[in-house]
């Protein structure tokens, strides 16, 4: 076994800053919330080159003596804990005493620094080594240079991603710190470019206006809700206003940016049957909790809290979103469902049935919301997804048709008629469920459309078979092939906007944006950078239609961005299965019955159109035999 030894305090701090510092966003996260913690009214934070280069955050808190200016660089120094008590009621951003260590271990440091009427202090470090310290003037308060981070571990160099990248990280780190403090003026620079600038007048509406702009603004609802010392309020995204991740669902514990599952449990649930598959709600909520309530000590960078009542805060977050939402005028106020002082339970349903939400009454000590949750933590398990139908391969062919082309579909395993009556129910057994089988059309059997169901079904009647079609799969399916074999010889044929469409984006989003300018043209989208935070939109596919054109492009760009390590020709393939979906006709909408006949035609007669390119089946069948036993015909 080999000696144990106690390591070099240089290596220590490098092991330190592996923790804390991860790219340069780390290093702009500690220094804005020590700036906050010293209460800072205003903060101004310039990088360069994503950061890698050159870091300074300026702020006008209320600054370092000089000894505390030496002292701040060392490992466990901080003014914010004293006693292991302080550990169970964290009320400051930072309290470690490591993030400054850790820092100036792997880069160059000037601090200048001073209190207010007092004489300023100058501090050069490079590798965690004091350089020199000397008296200077200075303003109230405090501002740190970085600089060359990581210039002395370059093995970390490798894991960082382009400038743009490390950038766009800066940029959204620090939207959502000026979210997080409406009262605090907040101004980036990037490369020289203002990028973003709040007043710091406590609104926090204007600061979602400044950085999200006016139409996502004007879907906003203010919450406030407050239950047991919990008190949970911020803003709310109607029910239309989705996304397609959730970088739009921003959750302040204390003033403190975390992740929560609990949280994000309790949103879903509030929004649930009210947003499209895959969509998520945009919400930026604050809780002010007890400090003793929740423990931000549990890992290095303080993005993950434990709660001591994951159950309490999923309710008040619960009922902050609700109660938003019930305000809107599609809720008929005058049938409230309310709940009993002992139990939160619903006593009478909403009788409109367009109503999307249950309003409610909340009261001030109500009962879990969710029967069988532990009080230490709410597990949020995922949704089953459905198992896909077993191939069954039985063909039925008559001797004199046999040369002629085949067409398969589907039959589900289970029969969509049941039998309701008691003597069958009681005396007799079910019939004996449809097996799923392959059933061939043939092209030149005469087939006659019926009508349409639902909306969404087209039914069909041919040769003792009942068909229904699903009118979005099969035209999706059509779309996509179409877009295949155009793409196999040249870019995808475009039309441009009259006038090009402005698309907000994040930081991040923006930056992959750019960076994959090229690829977005080959599938028929041209855009532009347009200011700090737009691109415009001027192209589409010409399947597309100039009103889904923007949401099938960002549903693109969140596809790639968030599909993993993927080549150039799977990126291409799922952005063309994205556009194909949403050229297609929908379900749900009404269609002319020309159109829909048209559509039955062209599917009889493609042998390609089996599936939907994301692997639903276009159309099922039912035989004759099948639904006449249903019936006890024979």
């Amino acid at each position: 076994m080999p000696k144990i030894q106690i390591l070099d305090q240089d290596i220590a701090n490098k092991i330190a800053a592996g923790e804390v510092v991860e790219r340069p966003g780390s290093v702009i996260k500690e220094l804005v919330e020590n700036a906050i913690d010293a209460e800072a009214t205003s903060i101004t934070v310039e990088i360069r080159n994503g950061g890698v280069t050159y870091m300074r955050v300026t702020d006008n808190g209320c600054g370092m003596k000089k000894e505390d200016a030496r002292c701040c660089f060392m490992r466990h120094a901080t003014s914010k804990i004293s006693n292991i008590a302080d550990l169970y009621a964290i009320s400051t951003l930072g309290f470690r005493g490591e993030a400054l260590a850790a820092i100036s271990a792997v880069s160059k440091i000037e601090l200048i620094t001073a209190p207010e009427g007092e004489e300023g202090t100058k501090l050069i470090l490079e590798g965690g080594k004091e350089l020199s310290c000397d008296d200077t003037g200075a303003p109230k308060g405090t501002t740190i240079i970085v600089r060359d981070l990581f210039y002395n571990t370059p093995a970390r160099m490798k894991f960082l991603k382009s400038d743009r990248s490390e950038s766009g990280y800066v940029a959204a780190l620090m939207e959502r710190l000026a979210l997080s403090h409406p009262e605090i003026s907040i101004r980036f620079i990037q490369d020289g470019k203002n990028i973003i600038s709040t007043n710091g007048n406590g609104k926090l509406l204007d600061v979602i206006y400044s950085l999200w702009g006016k139409e996502l603004t004007k879907g906003m609802l203010q919450a406030d809700t407050e239950m047991q010392q919990i008190r949970v309020y911020g803003y709310v995204g109607e029910p239309t206003l989705t996304k397609p991740n959730r970088n739009y669902q921003l959750c302040y514990i204390n003033g403190r940016l975390v992740r929560s599952q609990t949280v994000f449990a309790a949103i879903d649930q509030a929004y649930r049957n009210n947003l499209f598959h895959g969509r998520h709600a945009v919400c930026i909520l604050k809780i002010n909790l007890p400090y003793g309530l929740v423990d931000v000590n549990v890992h290095p960078n303080k993005m993950e809290v434990k709660f001591s009542n994951e159950k309490l805060i999923f309710e008040a977050v619960y009922y902050a979103i609700k109660n938003a939402l019930n305000k809107q005028t599609l809720l008929k106020k005058d049938e409230p469902i309310k709940l009993d002082q002992n139990r939160v339970e619903p006593k009478k349903a909403l009788q409109n049935k367009k109503d999307p939400f249950q309003a409610v009454t909340i009261l001030q000590k109500p009962k879990p919301l969710i029967e069988n949750i532990e009080n230490e933590e709410i597990k949020i398990q995922p949704q089953a997804e459905p198992k896909p139908l077993e191939k069954i391969s039985v063909t039925e062919k008559k001797a004199d048709k046999a040369e002629e082309e085949d067409y398969f579909v589907s039959i589900p395993k289970k029969s969509a008629f049941t039998l309701t009556s008691k003597k069958t129910l009681h005396e007799e057994s079910a019939p004996a469920p449809m097996q799923e089988t392959l059933v061939e059309i043939k092209k030149e059997i005469p087939y006659r459309y019926i009508g349409e169901i639902f909306k969404t079904y087209i039914l069909i009647e041919s040769d003792d078979q009942l068909y229904l079609v699903d009118k979005h799969a099969a035209h999706e399916r059509m779309i996509f092939e179409g877009l295949l074999k155009e793409r196999g010889s040249q870019k995808i044929s475009a039309q441009a906007f009259l006038v090009p469409e402005q698309i907000m984006l994040s930081p991040e989003e923006l930056s992959y944006a750019e960076q994959h300018i090229a690829e977005f043209m080959e599938i028929g989208f041209e855009i532009s950078t347009f200011g700090a935070k737009e691109i415009l939109l001027r192209s589409r596919p010409v399947c597309l239609t100039n009103e889904g054109a923007a949401d099938a492009f960002c549903e693109i760009l969140n596809n790639w961005m968030h599909g993993g390590k993927i080549n150039a020709t799977e990126r291409e393939n799922t952005a063309l299965k994205t556009v194909a979906c949403k050229a297609a006709i929908k379900a749900g909408n009404l269609n002319d019955t020309k159109e829909l006949r048209a559509l039955v035609t062209k599917l009889i007669e493609d042998d390609e159109v089996h599936q939907c390119p994301h692997g639903r089946p276009v159309m099922i069948a039912y035989d004759k035999k099948t639904i006449e036993k249903a019936f006890k015909r024979i």
